[in-house]
């Protein structure tokens, strides 16, 4: 099994992706599970610190000020008796609960009787300075607010600041008095607290209601979930690249091949082409003949030259990719290339009865460049032209100035190349797809990728335009000197 094969590495690579993807789910779903607990068991705190807050605050309205009395009433074991002291609920059992100021102390006085026989259960009795009911009614609402406020400072100060609701119970029987929570938020609560009782009044009790604490917690795991989208979108990012580069190995393998049959057949031409030209030679005997002799040879001479410019393109592509080809800059017109090209050209141009149209400007275009490797790419996009034109060939060669840049464009009314490939004509060894993957015309696919080379090297842009039907226009961009 060749895991390198394209079936099976994209499967993979999809697969690992989406097992990466849903790992980081699972652990933002337990990391989110855990945080929600921990700011529950948070705030559990906060209301404990809130209440016990509540409480020193209503002491005396707020008279006593002693260090050893805060110290007493801020502590965690005042809590766990208020706590045990509120929730005993047992017959026969009656609590007495005292607390005051003297003028040199404070008390808090906590007393426990029980009834040996069974009696009907009383209330708690609680005995304090304040004998007035309204006066105690009036105080306990005070509390309550004091105490809201104080839940509301530390739940803040935590991140939870929304969604925040209580509910007010009896002290003696605990039965609900008050709900501030909204009817349609009330099978949605997520936390209610223990019931805290606020001041040593022994009216009512209070419990926190929190209906939703999803925005809280993912703020407190903003960290995680930034550096989870990160790394997913690396990771993301990371298997994209991987896909495209086994695309494009892909593509360069099965364009690698193509050029390798094309450059066989290629090659057989003109070696056949020789081969029959000598036959010919010693068969007919054309030593008598000087004329046709020195045309058989001038036929053998010209695919010589063909054959040596094939197996120059192969040598080049031993050639690092990023290798530049060595340039002899000089400067030149421009103008005198192109025509010294077309005056090479025109046997091949009036063998296949093109119509030439040119268009130069009355000044010469200077510019610094290589005019052996500009001609070559002249030569190519000409060649190209006449090559795959399935009609007469009616070509047209621009240039002039814009700014300061010189624009030579080549337009012909061939066949045209689908928009589609545009971006690909330049690549190494890329042909443009056919149906059955043959080409009429041989070729090698190293032409244009040679013609983009130069001009890059020459600090220009090289484009085309058209579509299929329509035809090709290649536009050169070079700076003038």
């Amino acid at each position: 099994m060749n895991w390198r094969s394209p079936k099976i590495a994209y499967p993979l690579t999809v697969a690992s992706l989406i097992a990466c993807i849903s790992l980081q789910i699972v652990w933002l779903r337990q990391l989110f599970v855990a945080q929600k607990t921990q700011l529950k068991d948070m705030i559990t705190m906060k209301v404990g610190e809130a209440s016990k807050a509540s409480i020193y605050n209503s002491l005396a309205d707020n008279k006593e000020n002693s260090p050893t009395v805060r110290a007493f009433f801020y502590s965690p074991q005042w809590l766990e008796m208020r706590e045990a002291f509120d929730g005993l609920q047992i017959n026969n059992v009656h609590s007495v609960f005292n607390y005051g100021i003297d003028i040199d102390s404070s008390f808090v006085e906590m007393k426990f009787s029980f009834k040996n026989t069974p009696v009907k259960s009383k209330p708690s009795i609680i005995t304090n300075k304040i004998k007035t009911k309204d006066i105690i009614s009036l105080s306990d609402s005070v509390s309550l607010n004091d105490m809201i406020n104080e839940v509301k400072i530390r739940l803040d100060s935590i991140g939870v600041e929304k969604n925040i609701y209580y509910a007010v119970y009896n002290y003696d029987n605990e039965q609900l008095t008050t709900l501030n929570i909204p009817a349609d938020k009330i099978n949605s609560v997520v936390y209610a607290s223990k019931i805290y009782s606020f001041n040593l009044k022994h009216k009512h009790k209070f419990q926190l209601l929190i209906s939703d604490l999803t925005i809280p917690v993912l703020y407190r795991m903003r960290y995680y979930i930034i550096s989870s989208l990160l790394m997913l979108t690396l990771t993301i990012t990371a298997f994209y690249f991987i896909i495209i580069l086994l695309k494009k190995q892909k593509l360069y393998a099965d364009a690698k091949l193509s050029f390798t049959s094309n450059m066989t057949h290629e090659f057989k031409t003109p070696v056949s082409t020789v081969s029959i030209a000598l036959e010919s030679i010693i068969k007919y005997k054309l030593i008598n003949d000087p004329e046709k002799l020195n045309h058989y040879i001038e036929i053998c001479r010209s695919e010589m030259g063909r054959l040596d410019m094939m197996i120059e393109k192969v040598l080049n592509l031993n050639v690092d990719d990023n290798a530049l080809q060595p340039l002899k800059i000089e400067l030149l017109d421009l103008q005198i290339v192109l025509k010294q090209v077309l005056v090479s050209m025109k046997p091949a141009l009036d063998n296949v009865h093109a119509k030439l149209t040119v268009n130069f400007p009355e000044v010469p275009c200077f510019l610094n460049g290589d005019p052996v490797h500009l001609a070559n790419v002249f030569y190519n996009l000409i060649d190209n032209s006449i090559k795959y034109a399935d009609k007469p060939l009616e070509l047209e060669i621009n240039c002039e100035y814009q700014e300061n840049e010189i624009i030579i464009t080549f337009k012909d009314n061939g066949p045209g190349i689908l928009r589609n490939f545009h971006s690909n004509i330049f690549d190494k060894f890329f042909r443009v797809p056919t149906k059955d993957d043959t080409h009429n015309v041989k070729g090698s696919g190293l032409g244009l990728y040679y013609v983009k080379e130069i001009i890059t090297q020459h600090k220009g842009f090289i484009s085309v335009k058209g579509d299929l039907g329509l035809g090709s226009k290649f536009i050169i961009r070079l700076p003038c000197a």
